[in-house]
């Protein structure tokens, strides 16, 4: 008896898993279409048009100020120094 059970289970399955196969069909989806988007082009910055060229009069005036500014920022980084030094010997 438990012979004819197994068997007529078995059976069960078999049909069912082929009618199962039958029946089922694998559908293929397709992707949606990606849409292009075209990159935005940034305009290109305009170029310095070049410094015009100093006399020598002009070179030696600048030069002269970028050496003052040279010792201005020196002076002030001492200065800094010195402050951050008594600062920690209190």
């Amino acid at each position: 008896m438990l012979r004819r059970i197994l068997i007529a289970c078995l059976a069960v399955n078999l049909i069912g898993v082929s009618g199962h196969a039958q029946t089922t069909k694998t559908v293929k989806i397709k992707p949606a279409n990606k849409v292009k988007v075209q990159k935005v082009k940034q305009p290109k910055k305009p170029k310095k048009p070049p410094e015009p060229k100093l006399t020598r009069e002009e070179k030696s005036i600048r030069k002269a100020f970028e050496k003052q500014v040279r010792r201005e920022r020196r002076a002030f980084e001492k200065e800094n120094k010195e402050r951050k030094r008594a600062s920690r010997k209190k």
